[in-house]
């Protein structure tokens, strides 16, 4: 199965609408997501953000039966700090027909653990995502390293 990454542009009538970046990853359309590893490998590695230079967000929207329908990048920024822009994701989580979604961010120090706005970020997300009936599953950070991750759900 090909999971397409996506993004938010604007129509001719400056409307939002979801646009394919033409970027494709290959994944097994039979994977259920369900649980912290595999997003850290996804987005750490078939995506790339543990080698990044800056922090990078992205979300992954998931099926009923959690299966990874798409993904988008939600902000990126600097080498300690981005923003976690709630609205724009849940915009496009929206758009797409998610059920669920993961947030996954790298810090590219390589240490996982959340700083006190990562926190905040992960609380505000998970709030609106219950007003709205899309359930935020997780929260990964990813570090430098194969394995490293920080995982909001298994610390909870």
């Amino acid at each position: 199965m090909k999971v397409k990454k996506y993004e938010l542009r604007l129509d001719a009538r400056r409307k939002p609408i979801i646009a394919e970046t033409g970027t494709e990853y290959r994944i097994d359309g039979r994977k259920t997501y369900n649980n912290p590893g595999l997003f850290a490998e996804f987005f750490g590695d078939t995506i790339g953000i543990r080698q990044a230079a800056n922090e990078h967000v992205y979300i992954a929207c998931l099926d009923t039966k959690l299966h990874m329908i798409g993904c988008f990048e939600a902000s990126h920024g600097s080498v300690n700090e981005t923003i976690f822009p709630v609205r724009e994701i849940f915009q496009k989580a929206l758009l797409i027909g998610a059920v669920h979604i993961v947030i996954c961010h790298n810090h590219p120090t390589g240490d996982t653990t959340p700083s006190a706005e990562d926190v905040k970020a992960t609380e505000r997300i998970r709030e609106a995502g219950q007003l709205i009936a899309i359930p935020v599953l997780d929260h990964v950070i990813v570090g430098a390293g194969n394995r490293a991750y920080y995982s909001f759900a298994e610390t909870e």
